[in-house]
């Protein structure tokens, strides 16, 4: 299924597919279509590997709720709510939310192992929260990539989000992001608009 991808889409996923990287980091601002991104990212991964699965991390279960429906309606990929350690026959995967993962660890930690596996983490600054954190770094420690995505570039001196790599400077530590797409990228593609402040009389 061909999906007409944004300029920095059709940059973004074979500079992904072709990281060397097992952890992969996007940061991309709200609203540049970070999820079909990913998705065509997981389209070609399942074409590599007839036999892999996907595993979707969001922070709500509304936005889990939009993530399947792009991947059915674009991808025509099916992704199962309910946690299994296997795949279950019609999905390709499993969707769940940070706090599933928290208190189904185990659960999906077999499912990441059960074969070549891309963990994919929406809002990913999410896992730098104690218990979801702890869970993540158990869960998808087997998994054959791992692709993070974040709405803006952050920096995160206290509390580590698993698997991402860091560079130290004067300010503290500040994860590397292996992809950019910020807010003047969207001007000059004319995804938004300008930033503009008027004087009034007062």
């Amino acid at each position: 299924m061909a999906v007409d991808l944004r300029k920095w889409q059709a940059a973004f996923v074979p500079h992904f597919m072709g990281s060397p990287h097992d952890t992969y980091l996007c940061a991309a601002l709200p609203g540049a279509g970070k999820s079909i991104a990913a998705g065509e990212c997981i389209r070609r991964f399942l074409a590599q590997h007839p036999h892999g699965r996907v595993l979707i991390v969001v922070p709500t279960s509304h936005m889990r709720r939009q993530w399947m429906g792009v991947m059915s309606a674009v991808f025509g990929l099916q992704f199962d709510p309910d946690l299994s350690p296997v795949v279950r026959p019609g999905f390709r995967g499993l969707i769940t939310t940070y706090a599933g993962l928290g208190l189904n660890s185990e659960t999906i930690a077999r499912f990441v192992s059960g074969g070549p596996c891309l963990v994919v983490a929406d809002e990913v600054h999410h896992m730098g929260e104690g218990t979801w954190g702890s869970a993540a770094l158990y869960a998808f420690s087997n998994a054959r990539r791992r692709l993070f995505l974040s709405g803006t570039p952050f920096r995160h001196d206290e509390k580590r989000i698993p698997f991402l790599r860091v560079v130290e400077d004067d300010l503290g530590a500040n994860y590397v992001c292996d992809f950019v797409y910020d807010f003047a990228d969207a001007l000059a593609d004319k995804v938004v608009r300008a930033l503009t402040f008027q004087s009034f009389d007062g």
